[in-house]
């Protein structure tokens, strides 16, 4: 039997942006690891699929030029490994049982695609692992869907891209990931950017408190750095001038992280206060006064970056489904749902295993598609 029939003849559990790194939440991998076991006890053949971003490879606090290339890579999942050594024994008791296990590779871990990385979790887990980019069975397709994310996909392609060995062919969210949150391990990134500055301030200030400054502070050196190296990925034929990717100029960096609106406020507060003081002449008022106002008006871009991604994901599926495909199972937008399109498709999505879902009860979801390609959502409840 080949390999796609040995996939054909198991059910699947689809499970997704997990985000593991050295510095993860111990409780959501305690979560994991249940949910394999689990899964071992019921349907021990069961082929278990790792949808993208399962490791966040591009946490790299404390590495020499942001741990660039296949080795650094490797010895962050080697510190993934050691730190939640339960999920990777509920692992490797799962291909014990008779299981098999496939790693799809996302933006924030498509060095999953490089030998050395590879190996390493290999190497962890023994055989029956695959670590692939795209996974296509007869007519299920499973990717993590962030090649038609402009702020997510590598140009070309993640392999092509890896292999230069520089920042500037990473894609805008691993380079947000390296140069900002890195340092911050407390503060995760929260989809309200779209909102009003004086929202997203209030709302930052109350959950982070202290560190909320250091984030505040750290923002604008981390979004200039990678707006220059915006510039030199043109520079260097990291991008191309058609490209529809965030890096392809600097304004477009400036525009999508919303610096012209931080500079805007980060002068017109200390201008006003020099105005209420009398420090500086009552002409400056009237900018002062606009600039103060870009604090309660919503981004005139919101809705071009509000549901961007989970149009363009769901545009991806409509194109495997004209292609053939009768299921498409796509990631990184972290919502889930199953839905049936217009030929008959049916496109899923797994969400993100590292959220919380509160509706009365916190809970992750997941995937599970049985023999015949029925897919359905499943829940595992957080203690």
């Amino acid at each position: 039997m080949t390999f796609e029939g040995e996939m054909l003849r198991r059910p699947w559990v689809v499970v997704g942006d997990i985000h593991l790194h050295a510095h993860a939440d111990p409780v959501m991998a305690d979560d994991l690891a249940r949910l394999v076991r689990e899964v071992t006890q019921s349907e021990p053949e069961a082929l278990i699929a790792f949808n993208g971003d399962t490791f966040d490879l591009d946490r790299v606090r404390g590495e020499p030029r942001c741990g660039i290339g296949a080795e650094p890579a490797a010895r962050r999942l080697e510190r993934i490994v050691a730190c939640f050594s339960g999920v990777f024994d509920a692992l490797e008791q799962h291909l014990a049982a008779g299981g098999q296990l496939v790693f799809v590779a996302g933006n924030h871990d498509a060095e999953l695609l490089l030998d050395p990385v590879r190996d390493t979790l290999i190497r962890r887990l023994g055989s029956r692992v695959e670590v692939v980019e795209q996974l296509v069975v007869e007519d299920r397709v499973l990717e993590h869907g962030h090649q038609s994310d402009p702020d997510a996909a590598f140009h070309p392609d993640p392999r092509t891209a890896l292999a230069k060995l520089r920042l500037s062919a990473f894609p805008l969210a691993s380079l947000i990931t390296r140069a900002l949150l890195s340092h911050i391990p407390r503060f995760e990134l929260d989809d309200d950017n779209h909102q009003t500055p004086l929202r997203v301030l209030a709302r930052v200030l109350r959950d982070y408190k202290l560190s909320a400054l250091e984030m505040i502070a750290r923002f604008p050196f981390a979004g200039l750095r990678i707006a220059w190296h915006s510039l030199l990925a043109r520079q260097r034929g990291d991008v191309s001038v058609r490209s529809e990717t965030s890096m392809r100029s600097p304004w477009r960096v400036v525009r999508r992280l919303y610096l012209d609106r931080y500079f805007g406020v980060a002068v017109g507060l200390p201008l006003a206060l020099a105005l209420v003081a009398g420090f500086v002449p009552r002409w400056v008022g009237w900018p002062v006064g606009l600039m103060a106002v870009t604090l309660a008006i919503p981004p005139v871009r919101r809705k071009q970056f509000a549901h961007r991604d989970v149009r363009r994901c769901a545009a991806l599926a409509r194109e495997h489904g004209a292609r053939g495909a009768r299921l498409v199972v796509l990631g990184h937008i972290h919502r889930t749902f199953v839905r049936t399109l217009d030929d008959g498709c049916v496109y899923a999505n797994h969400g993100a295993f590292s959220l919380h879902v509160q509706d009365g009860t916190a809970h992750r979801t997941y995937l599970r598609v049985d023999r015949e390609g029925a897919c359905t959502v499943q829940r595992i409840a957080c203690p």
